[in-house]
This record gives C-alpha cells, structure tokens and sequence, in this order.
C-alpha cells in the first residue's frame, strides 16, 4: 500500500468517523430542544386554563416557572 493511499484510507474512515459523532450530537440536542418546546408549550396551556379559572398572573408564575410576561 502507497503513502497515499493510506493517507486516503485514514482520510475516509475520519470523515466517517466525524459525520457519525456530527449525527449523534444532531439528535442529543434535537431531543433536548423538543423536550424543552415541549415543556415550555404544556406551561403555557396550563397558564391559560389556570387563567381562564380564575388564578392570578403572580401565583401561575411561580407555579410554572413561567414570566408575568409569558402568562399575560
């Protein structure tokens, strides 16, 4: 085997290598935001029934973690 072709060979298995670890890393964090999008979307549903029922702004808000502002 020549210098190149194992600088060829080493070339190919480290691009392959990094899209790999680039694709896990891709979808660690695509599950993270989806969890916290989440969250966020079932605080604000909770904030607006709790609204809708009655509750005060400062009592939801400690309650959801959400802002004064997010709730108004």
């Amino acid at each position: 085997m020549t210098l190149q072709e194992l600088m060829d060979r080493n070339y190919e298995q480290g691009l392959e290598q990094g899209l790999e670890q680039g694709m896990e890393q891709g979808l660690v964090r695509g599950r993270e935001e989806g969890r916290e999008t989440g969250a966020r979307e079932n605080a604000l549903k909770t904030a607006k029934a709790l609204l809708q029922n009655g509750i005060a702004p400062d009592i939801i808000a400690r309650c959801t973690g959400l802002s004064i502002e997010d709730i108004r």
